[in-house]
């Protein structure tokens, strides 16, 4: 045919089949013709219907994108000979003969089993049921006329007993009992069944015909006596369990018991090994384990429970991660908590406080920790939401900082407040303690100069946010006022005069000294006579201001009338913390006491109290008598003020029945600091990436135990999520690095040679880690390696292996060496301020030898391990160093000289007294 490529013709080899590759050759007739494996036949030497051009195939999915069955490229059929031979002889070209006819006895076979295929569907239709009254009524019993049938609280029981010639009790030969559910348990004398002996009867847990279960009475009415009492002790402790399961009546709190203890005999006869543990157990051990490690490693020792290892779980928690700061992580995490509440427990106030932390610099999976501004941080700013209106708390930032001023507090609140806010929060207030900070920040960041009740929350939509100092902190500088000045010139209050006088409260002490019953048993001699440090506990507030205090004031007045002015202002500092500190309904009506009653509408007799209160310490204020302290003034008027008013807003604008003010305190955040102090370690001064993992620790207990999240959730909602600051933190690293090749390597010779030596230990471990023959060539020397000329002489980098080398070293390869000297030292500053430091620097590099990937193509994907080991080890010495400098600026100084002239000092200072 003629040479134009036509797309319907197509070419076709020889068949592989001998008979039919012999047919071919007769009908081509060339003599002495034997085709090779590239001999070809073109399409036009076969009939139309010898190509088969649509597809038989019954699977949709590997159609792709055709819309009918055609296939793309025809194919011939099995039985294809070419026929058509147009430009020889016609005899050459055959007809092709019509197919034979199928045998008529072949086809009244297929229509026989199709007959019976069809009477045999409908007959097992007919079988069929769905409920347990549908087996009442089509069961048939009669080739099992001693099997008794009865129903029973919606389930069927199925049995049959064996009795005796004797006075002995009938014996259970078999019980089938079928549930509501069409769920089925067997037992055979008195062992249950279990699935795997009833598979060649039926694969489901559910019956669904009355063949099946014509199936198991037989199967169980023949079981032997021999195996009737063969008992597996675990499989029959599990089947027992498994029942109570389906039991009705079975509350929840019984099946997670059950469950519990299911798979521990599920993981009793298992290997340690070839141990798999259930979500709801791995979330149960990660709770245990956080809570207290110890207790977890005391369980695991004493071997009563079958546990994950606190290292598998470990391993678990390490794609749990909790950043400084408000991070993607953290909005995620706060978003679930809010998920699992209702609209009223989304009602909170935002508690601001700081925790001192140790001053240590820590370098951990890629990140430092305590590193700020280039100097060690000292602090923590903690942003806690906690519900006015539930139990709800949670942590919104943690924030490391050296110094603490107004701007710095102002701009991370903001981002504090918004986070909260687009997790779907409603933030109704703020509280903080008396610190200059924060009154500077109250006053000159949110009000403008001039302190406000309120303000307007414009990350809500202009809802006010009222502006509170923290109670029991202005509680205890009530106390600390009174215990340094020593008496107060008070105004009148409510018509009642007072003056206060610490000498009666320290006469009463010393009056009842000695006595067997006091009326003012709470005062102590720590009370009245504190150190310094004391003076931070609350304790010693609440003994001064006891009520059995005022009572013992009140009780010796008749002797000492004096002091019943100090008594009233006892009291009247006592009510105002009450009226603030109430926690619970029910205490006011048990203690018969008004100022601890919940306030329930806007003119209650508290929130009249608390107006009343306000004014008298503005009279104080004015008067310029001996008195509290100008902060102690300014944060109790502030609080004073904005409480009712956030009270009557609560009430009015917010549809609360009652208001528990304790709700409105700093004691959560106060508590949580605690729990950083106890989770690491018990220690007062805990490290920055202490009180971090202390945070994931209890982030992880809140999303399983409160929330009810599984640990492949919470492994979703507390995963890493700093790739987009990981890609910024790269390009600045890249933009930094302008003159990269001179300024990456060492010049100095021992530099080069540590750097060397560090990079024989990186090629030994990874050729340890890699069983791949390339990749070992690639970063050991010692077999064939692209040669790579450096700018400087790298013969000194052997001086170093000579000194320490035992034989025992491995040698890198150029490559390796080439890819540690590529850091600048002078760049380090730049990678403490990065989130993850060393994924940046894994980053960069990788970018800039994208470069030369010709050089380093069999290598690129051992590159990264390469410089994350190369990083670390890099990071912890720049660590080490600045915990060193750190720890010798605590070093007192002077010579033996200063301390002799400084005893003679003192000595002569006591002299002259």
């Amino acid at each position: 045919h003629d040479d134009q490529k036509d797309p319907n013709i197509s070419q076709h080899y020889f068949p592989a089949d001998p008979d039919l590759r012999q047919a071919w050759k007769l009908a081509i007739r060339r003599e002495h013709f034997e085709p090779s494996k590239n001999s070809v036949i073109c399409s036009l030497h076969f009939l139309p219907s010898d190509f088969k051009v649509e597809s038989s195939d019954s699977n949709p999915r590997r159609k792709r994108n055709r819309k009918d069955n055609s296939l793309v490229s025809r194919r011939l059929v099995k039985e294809a000979v070419p026929t058509v031979f147009p430009n020889l002889p016609s005899y050459y070209t055959k007809s092709k003969p019509k197919p034979r006819g199928d045998n008529s006895s072949q086809n009244r076979n297929d229509k026989t089993f199709q007959r019976h295929e069809k009477e045999a569907a409908a007959f097992l239709d007919g079988e069929k049921f769905s409920s347990v009254d549908e087996v009442m009524g089509r069961i048939d019993l009669s080739c099992f006329p001693d099997v008794i049938v009865t129903k029973k609280n919606n389930a069927l029981l199925i049995y049959q007993l064996a009795f005796s010639d004797n006075d002995h009790p009938p014996q259970m030969i078999f019980t089938i009992e079928i549930f509501h559910d069409l769920t089925f348990q067997v037992w055979i004398g008195q062992v249950i069944s279990s699935r795997g002996s009833l598979l060649h009867i039926i694969r489901d847990d559910k019956l669904s015909s009355t063949g099946q279960l014509i199936n198991l009475i037989a199967h169980a009415r023949n079981k032997p006596d021999n195996q009737r009492t063969e008992v597996d002790t675990y499989e029959q402790c599990y089947q027992l369990l498994e029942g109570t399961l389906v039991q009705e009546g079975c509350s929840e709190e019984t099946k997670k018991k059950v469950a519990f203890l299911m798979e521990q005999l599920k993981l009793l006869k298992k290997k340690e090994n070839a141990r798999r543990y259930s979500p709801t157990l791995l979330a149960v051990a990660c709770l245990w384990e956080n809570t207290s490690p110890s207790l977890y490693r005391m369980i695991l020792h004493d071997g009563f429970l079958t546990l994950p290892s606190s290292s598998h779980l470990n391993r678990l928690s390490r794609a749990f991660s909790v950043e400084s700061g408000v991070s993607e992580g953290t909005k995620a995490y706060l978003k679930a908590r809010a998920g699992k509440l209702n609209e009223r427990e989304k009602i909170v106030a935002l508690l601001v406080d700081e925790v001192a932390t140790a001053k240590r610099v820590e370098y951990s999976n890629g990140t430092f920790f305590g590193f700020e501004k280039m100097e060690p941080t000292k602090t923590v700013l903690a942003f806690l939401i906690t519900s006015i209106c539930g139990k709800y708390k949670d942590v919104v930032g943690l924030n490391p900082v050296v110094k603490l001023n107004a701007e710095l507090l102002a701009h991370l609140h903001r981002v504090a407040l918004r986070a909260a806010t687009e997790a779907g929060f409603l933030v109704i207030t703020s509280i903080c303690d008396g610190h200059s900070v924060n009154r500077r920040f109250y006053s000159e960041m949110l009000c403008d100069g001039r302190l406000k009740v309120s303000i307007s929350n414009e990350e809500a939509g202009g809802q006010s946010m009222f502006l509170l100092f923290d109670v029991v902190h202005l509680f205890k500088n009530f106390f600390t006022n009174l215990l340094r000045r020593k008496h107060f010139d008070c105004p009148d209050f409510q018509g009642i005069r007072m003056n206060a006088s610490f000498a009666h409260v320290k006469s009463l002490y010393e009056l009842e000294l000695g006595k067997p019953i006091k009326v003012a048993h709470k005062l102590t001699a720590k009370v009245l006579n504190p150190r310094p440090i004391e003076c931070m506990s609350v304790e010693l507030a609440d003994r001064f201001f006891h009520p059995s205090t005022i009572a013992g004031l009140q009780y010796y007045s008749k002797d000492h009338p004096e002091w019943m002015g100090t008594a009233h202002f006892l009291q009247t500092i006592r009510n105002w913390f009450n009226v603030l500190n109430v926690k619970t309904t029910f205490t006011g009506m048990r203690k018969r006491d008004w100022s601890k009653d919940p306030i329930r509408t806007s003119d209650s007799v508290q929130l009249k109290f608390l107006e009343n209160f306000a004014e008298w310490l503005e009279k104080w204020e004015k008067q310029k008598t001996l008195g509290l302290s100008k902060e102690t003034f300014l944060c109790a008027i502030q609080t004073s003020k904005a409480m009712p008013k956030l009270i009557v807003h609560l009430l009015e604008k917010e549809g609360m029945d009652y208001v528990l003010t304790g709700k409105i305190c700093s004691d959560p955040i106060e508590k949580r600091f605690g729990d950083y102090r106890m989770l690491g370690g018990s220690n007062y001064y805990v490290s920055v990436r202490q009180i971090l993992e202390a945070e994931k620790k209890i982030r992880l207990n809140s999303l399983i135990r409160l929330s009810s999240f599984t640990l492949k959730e919470a492994k979703n909602v507390l995963s890493a999520s700093s790739e987009g600051e990981v890609e910024n933190d790269t390009s600045a690293l890249l933009a930094a690095m302008e003159v990269f090749e001179g300024s990456c390597i060492p010049s100095d010779e021992g530099d080069e040679g540590a750097v060397f030596y560090v990079a024989g230990y990186v090629a030994q471990k990874l050729v340890k880690s890699t069983k791949c023959q390339a990749c070992q060539e690639i970063v050991s020397k010692g077999k064939t390696v692209p040669r790579i000329t450096f700018d400087v002489g790298v013969d000194q980098r052997d001086d170093l292996i000579s000194l320490v080398t035992r034989g025992g070293l491995t040698y890198p390869s150029d490559a390796t060496f080439y890819g540690q000297i590529m850091e600048n030292q002078e760049l380090r500053q730049l990678f403490m301020r990065f989130k993850n430091p060393q994924k940046s620097f894994v980053a960069a590099l990788m970018e800039i030898l994208l470069v030369q990937e010709d050089k380093y193509l069999l290598a690129m994907n051992l590159l990264p391990d390469i410089f994350s080991r190369f990083f670390n080890c890099m990071s912890k010495n720049h660590v080490s160093e600045i915990n060193d400098t750190i720890h010798n600026s605590k070093k007192r100084g002077g010579d033996h000289q200063d301390k002799i002239q400084k005893k003679i000092m003192k000595l002569q200072s006591s002299t002259k007294k």
